[in-house]
């Protein structure tokens, strides 16, 4: 495990940078060439808040700005209560969205392209990077917030150690930032979506919230994914699930039934749409979905368990429950 250690930025470090400076750069070189709209030449967040770091403690100096800039009322030094290591002297990445999550923002991975940097600062988010600013062999991990950029300069502008103005060259960032292997998250409101957000990372980013507690915050999230993403089935097999598990049933139903009316053959929306229905005191309605989810995945001991478990609950019915139509599959059901 590397020693997360923040460096000061200086002439030794600069010294290493210049050592560097041979190296390729592909993603600058492809931003010379852009031409998107979606893209401004230039730009700057300028309210992003500024914390300068104190000695080594880069991490809760980054992380407090930007949870300040989503007006979490938080400062650097209760965040190094949380975050920073005395004897690693730095913050490791893993406790850093941790505690960005305590405060119940969503924390999302960019992908390794300074392009979605640049999207993100558009929409108005600030970006956390991790960097190496020396070589490989005597790395110095350093945390700071992107916060603006002018392509036309060829620079971007960072919340780093002691400067809230640090102009780097895209050339220079790209080097130290690949040292680093590319990390950089974007900590946002729940229900807020970053641009370059994917369906299946944003699902697992939002259900991160879930798990430590804040199943609301979660639910809101998956709300405004199916919005954007209104026919992908794993933002809608989340969003069912997650009104299930708040006691929403009949919310439940209509996005397990929009996720079969789309994909028929989903063996595990059948399943669950059954125990929505045993939820709502439609059991001989859940004998049938769960017969079908059976019938359409023979071979899952998961759905075979849902199958003999629904099939011992009594018949009688509340309420009126709708099944949709099962699609014809192979295979006869297990006789009880």
């Amino acid at each position: 495990m590397f020693n997360r250690i923040c460096a000061r930025l200086l002439s030794g470090v600069v010294f290493c940078l210049s050592l560097s400076g041979c190296s390729s750069t592909p993603q600058t070189n492809a931003l010379s060439q852009l031409a998107d709209p979606s893209i401004a030449r230039h730009m700057e967040l300028s309210e992003v808040p500024f914390f300068p770091q104190q000695e080594y403690q880069c991490g809760p100096a980054a992380l407090a700005t930007i949870l300040s800039y989503r007006d979490i009322d938080v400062s650097d030094k209760a965040l190094a209560k949380q975050v920073y290591l005395p004897h690693r002297r730095g913050s490791l990445q893993i406790e850093m969205l941790a505690a960005a999550r305590s405060y119940g923002m969503l924390s999302y991975p960019l992908e390794a392209d300074l392009k979605n940097i640049l999207l993100e600062l558009n929409r108005g988010n600030p970006v956390l990077v991790f960097q190496n600013l020396s070589l490989a062999a005597w790395p110095q991990w350093h945390y700071a917030v992107v916060v603006g950029y002018d392509l036309d300069q060829k620079h971007l502008i960072l919340r780093s150690g002691e400067i809230k103005r640090h102009l780097v060259s895209m050339a220079t960032f790209e080097r130290t930032w690949q040292r680093a292997k590319y990390w950089a998250y974007v900590i946002v409101k729940p229900g807020e979506i970053p641009v370059t957000a994917d369906p299946a990372s944003y699902v697992l980013a939002n259900h991160a919230l879930e798990e430590i507690g804040f199943s609301s915050k979660a639910l809101q999230g998956y709300r405004s994914a199916v919005k954007r993403w209104p026919e992908n089935s794993i933002v809608l097999m989340a969003l069912a699930n997650s009104e299930y598990a708040a006691n929403h049933f009949q919310a439940a139903e209509r996005f397990y039934k929009r996720e079969i009316e789309l994909r028929p053959e989903n063996a595990d929306a059948w399943n669950n749409l059954a125990y929505n229905f045993v939820a709502r005191k439609c059991v001989a309605q859940a004998r049938q979905a769960v017969q079908c989810a059976l019938k359409l995945n023979p071979d899952s001991e998961n759905i075979r368990q849902s199958f003999e478990e629904i099939s011992k609950l009594g018949l009688e019915s509340a309420i009126a429950c709708q099944v949709p139509y099962c699609p014809q599959a192979n295979g006869l059901l297990p006789q009880r």
